[in-house]
């Protein structure tokens, strides 16, 4: 997967579907950066909708299918815990 880097210098993988959002970046409790964002994802295998919210790590990447359209406000903690709705 292509890398990318952040302002802090820690290489974050890149998508290639269109983002429909700007990104924000947090770290969760265990200290891992993740990158989150909307995506249109008509391209996705096993699509639920027009667009989703991305979070992806140097490790890991997860969809969330339906979220808050405020997500942007959420604080890290209110984030770590939407990441794991699928």
């Amino acid at each position: 997967m292509p890398m990318s880097t952040h302002d802090d210098q820690k290489a974050l993988p890149v998508l290639l579907e269109p983002v429909v959002s700007p990104s924000r970046v947090y770290s969760d409790p265990e200290q891992v950066v993740w990158r989150v964002f909307a995506q249109q994802s008509a391209n996705t295998p096993g699509e639920r909708a027009g667009v989703c919210l991305v979070f992806s790590s140097n490790d890991e990447v997860h969809r969330v299918w339906n979220y808050p359209t405020n997500w942007q406000t959420l604080d890290s903690r209110a984030l770590t815990a939407l990441s794991w709705l699928r």
